[in-house]
């Protein structure tokens, strides 16, 4: 079944079975989609135009995680197989975690001009986005142990720290 189709609780459901699928990268990537739907509410009661294809998008890369542990585990007979399949994971990471964090600054740039009563909101929707891709800089580590492939993670790291550091300038 569709991950947007699905109820939260059978996504919950999903998640705590003792198998590989539905780990900390559909984590990252639902944790994005919510804080997406968080920012899509504001933009509803603020009167602001919402385009739903961030939340969409997050949808899609949380379904895409939740099945590609198992293909690397099935690949691992099979060398460049594996490699293909490390990679593939590596990049939905990637871009989990560059979506999150462009949301993030999006709603950043967003906190001094929005009314007060929803700030709050508006900070717990960066908080979620951090932790989205923080979640996915977790999977890229987590995989790059398992390979030699050359993969920069310092732009990454340089802007979930970035979002960090202004964060916390509104978070007090």
């Amino acid at each position: 079944m569709e991950i947007g189709k699905m109820q939260f609780g059978e996504i919950l459901n999903h998640m705590t079975q003792a198998n590989p699928s539905w780990a900390g990268g559909a984590a990252g990537a639902m944790t994005g989609a919510m804080a997406m739907a968080l920012v899509l509410k504001i933009n509803g009661l603020v009167g602001k135009a919402s385009n739903e294809n961030s939340l969409h998008l997050l949808l899609a890369l949380a379904e895409k995680e939740s099945g590609i542990y198992p293909r690397i585990l099935e690949s691992r007979q099979h060398p460049e197989e594996h490699k293909r399949q490390i990679l593939a994971a590596l990049n939905l990471s990637r871009d989990i975690a560059y979506l999150c964090l462009q949301e993030a600054q999006t709603q950043l740039a967003r906190l001094p001009d929005v009314k007060a009563t929803l700030r709050p909101d508006l900070i717990t929707c960066v908080h979620l986005f951090y932790a989205g891709a923080a979640s996915a800089l977790t999977n890229i580590r987590a995989n790059l142990t398992k390979t030699t492939i050359d993969f920069p993670v310092e732009e990454l790291e340089h802007d979930l720290h970035a979002v960090s550091a202004t964060l916390a300038t509104f978070d007090h």
